[in-house]
């Protein structure tokens, strides 16, 4: 997922061919990061991502304060000096030299199909757990075992379950799961908060769906009708199995909450 792609990145302000980038000066230090999606070259959802690195940052470095006008001059820096069509940007922070460097760089990108949208995907569960939830820093370890993991059993996502054997997220996505009409998702303190997730929370409020957050153990998954994961690549995503239990794609509340947030993507790239 770091390697970067396409002809040109930006380091602190500056663009540079990505011949030029040097792996090193993300593998030294904790990394602070945001993975963002581009459609038809414009930055969706830009500043809820330039603020929730700004909270990052200030967890990962004790209330360390970082200018997110920075990262946003070197996104549409980058944007501009590259192919202005659909992909996927990580910016970061990253400590080097006694000061926060700023990079941003396109990433390989998976979109799900229209397929996945209708049908549901596969989920696996494995024990896991971020050090930091609430702050974007990559894991470098649990990345590695996840990826191991979806490459040997085929599934789109790992389900991480902490050492209660409590469901917490996935390892790229949200995860909600619904009881009838009722939503529910593990608690805020306990996961990454997603941008879509945060989006999926302002629709329900709009919609007037019930949402609760609450801690969900592993062996509870048979007493949920329906799953759905979040993240910035796939929106809203139905889930068909994880593990042994099937679910219900079809799920109305699911279909509602799709068409929605398809509609805030849609105003969002148009502002």
């Amino acid at each position: 997922m770091l390697d970067p792609v396409r002809e040109n990145f930006v380091k602190d302000g500056v663009v540079m061919k990505i011949w030029q980038f040097d792996h090193a000066w993300i593998r030294n230090g904790k990394m602070v990061y945001e993975v963002m999606r581009v459609i038809d070259g414009r930055p969706l959802f830009l500043d809820d991502h330039l603020e929730r690195m700004m909270n990052s940052a200030s967890m990962a470095w004790k209330g360390c304060e970082v200018e997110a006008g920075r990262s946003q001059k070197d996104i549409l820096k980058l944007i501009d000096h590259n192919p202005k069509d659909n992909g996927n940007i990580l910016f970061s922070l990253v400590p080097g030299n006694g000061k926060l460097h700023h990079l941003a760089w396109y990433v390989q990108h998976h979109y799900p199909s229209e397929e996945d949208y209708l049908n549901g995907v596969m989920v696996r569960s494995m024990k896991g757990t971020r050090r930091q939830p609430n702050a974007k820093v990559w894991n470098a370890p649990l990345r590695s075992k996840a990826s191991l993991l979806l490459e040997s059993s085929g599934a789109y996502e790992m389900l991480l379950v902490d050492r209660n054997r409590n469901i917490t997220e996935c390892s790229r996505s949200n995860i909600f799961l619904l009881r009838g009409d009722k939503i529910f998702t593990p608690p805020e303190n306990e996961v990454l908060q997603g941008i879509t997730r945060k989006k999926v929370f302002d629709l329900c409020r709009e919609l007037q769906i019930s949402i609760t957050e609450k801690t969900i153990p592993l062996q509870e998954l048979p007493f949920y009708e329906a799953v759905f994961i979040t993240g910035t690549s796939r929106g809203v995503l139905p889930v068909q199995m994880i593990d042994s239990n099937r679910f219900n794609v079809s799920n109305p509340v699911i279909k509602k909450l799709m068409d929605g947030y398809n509609q805030l993507v849609e105003e969002d790239i148009r502002k």
